[in-house]
């Protein structure tokens, strides 16, 4: 056989078994899978964060606590008042001259609460509600990042199973070179099995790639509220488009975190709350009528007061107060940890990044080295052996890039994290 025509069935032979494999896939896959199968869904960004703000627990539970603030905050005026009181005496007179008669006192004590406790108090709610809502700004953020690393997680294997096809496909095609030099008598049987070997561990890692990506995408179901068996697929960019927000604007954003806002607004319910309280130690006037037949009918206006010599609600400010004080150490605590945070993610990020773009820049060199020992070996310049080192090198820096696109999103999400959110 000529060599031109070895390179023409070379060439037509793979786009012949290609094409009859896909139609054999395709006839099968429509044959057995189910019909519910054929709608798959997307799990891009948006589609994360909607589905956690709607269904994470954690964010329900949040959400369940400003609706109890908010209960309490509308209380009416009159449920939180002291009410007034009423008594009535009743009983028999005995004169002295031996006969009886009969006697009645009541008395009406209407209270008048000058202290401003009231104003305080629903002071004191609406700071709670704030707090709450605080909390849920957190929690739901702190969910969103959650589900943000599995999702993550779940590109990344995704991305590795996609290279690690690409990469048994260039084992495939060289078995497969190996098996028509072997035919031609070209090359030893040797090199057919040696290529068979390396196509067999290429096929042992798509799998391992397809089994990490089937747990990631498990992992991610729950927090998302995914039915059991629902067909998914993660879909978006690793290194997301877009230039990262330089560190004086993400520092400037740090007073506005959620834990920090969620600090600063428990401080203010604490001072709220003290504030209240010492209104509460305030006594209560007590307007007091009243009237009565002891003999003769008699009416009677007075006021009484507690004098506050010893019980002042002491110890419920003293807790309040502690409670503030503990709070603003808590504010400052958070900005402190939260620069030393952003700083550290700031430099994880910038060279995470550095090194994703010098590996990315030598990509097009591996694409021409991994073409060029496919084709030297095919002419027969190259023994097989030398022939996979050289595939594996190429594949050996396609894997460092992909390792460097994971890490370059694991620091954009902790960078993200530490601010609390790019603007």
């Amino acid at each position: 056989m000529s060599l031109a025509r070895w390179r023409t069935l070379r060439g037509s032979a793979p786009v012949a078994r290609t094409a009859c494999a896909a139609w054999i896939a395709l006839v099968v896959s429509a044959a057995s899978a189910p019909a519910w199968s054929q709608s798959v869904t997307t799990l891009d960004g948006p589609t994360v964060w909607s589905r956690v703000a709607a269904r994470s627990p954690s964010v329900r539970l949040a959400e369940a606590r400003i609706a109890r603030a908010r209960e309490l905050a509308g209380t009416p005026d009159a449920a939180v008042r002291e009410n007034p009181s009423l008594s009535v005496l009743a009983g028999p007179r005995f004169q002295a001259d031996g006969s009886t008669g009969a006697d009645v006192v009541a008395v009406l004590s209407w209270p008048f609460d000058l202290s401003g406790a009231r104003g305080a108090r629903r002071e004191a709610l609406d700071a709670a509600v704030r707090a709450a809502e605080a909390e849920a700004a957190e929690a739901r953020l702190a969910a969103l990042f959650e589900a943000r690393s599995l999702w993550c997680r779940a590109l990344a294997a995704r991305a590795r199973m996609t290279h690690e096809r690409a990469r048994s496909a260039v084992e495939s095609e060289a078995r497969r070179i190996a098996t028509e030099r072997a035919r031609l008598g070209a090359a030893a049987q040797d090199e057919v099995a040696l290529a068979a070997v390396a196509l067999a561990t290429a096929d042992a890692r798509v799998e391992e790639a397809r089994a990490a990506y089937d747990t990631a995408l498990e992992a991610l179901r729950a927090p998302l509220g995914l039915a059991p068996g629902e067909p998914v697929d993660a879909v978006g960019d690793l290194v997301p488009d877009g230039s990262t927000p330089d560190l004086e604007t993400l520092r400037s954003r740090l007073p506005r975190r959620p834990d920090v806002l969620r600090a600063g607004s428990a401080m203010d319910a604490a001072n709220a709350e003290a504030h209240a309280q010492s209104r509460l130690g305030v006594p209560v006037p007590r307007l007091a009528l009243s009237a009565g037949h002891e003999g003769e009918t008699f009416g009677r206006a007075g006021v009484e007061t507690q004098l506050p010599v010893f019980q002042r609600n002491q110890l419920a400010v003293a807790s309040a107060r502690a409670q503030a004080r503990y709070a603003e150490r808590e504010r400052e605590a958070l900005l402190h940890a939260a620069e030393v945070e952003l700083r550290v993610a700031w430099v994880r990020h910038d060279g995470a990044m550095r090194r994703w773009q010098g590996l990315r820049e030598a990509m097009h060199a591996a694409d021409e080295a991994e073409h060029m020992a496919q084709r030297i070996y095919e002419l027969g310049q190259r023994d097989l052996l030398s022939t996979l080192v050289a595939l594996r090198e190429t594949a050996a820096l396609r894997t460092a890039h992909l390792d460097a696109a994971v890490a370059v999103a694991e620091a954009r999400l902790e960078l993200e994290r530490a601010a609390g959110g790019f603007p």
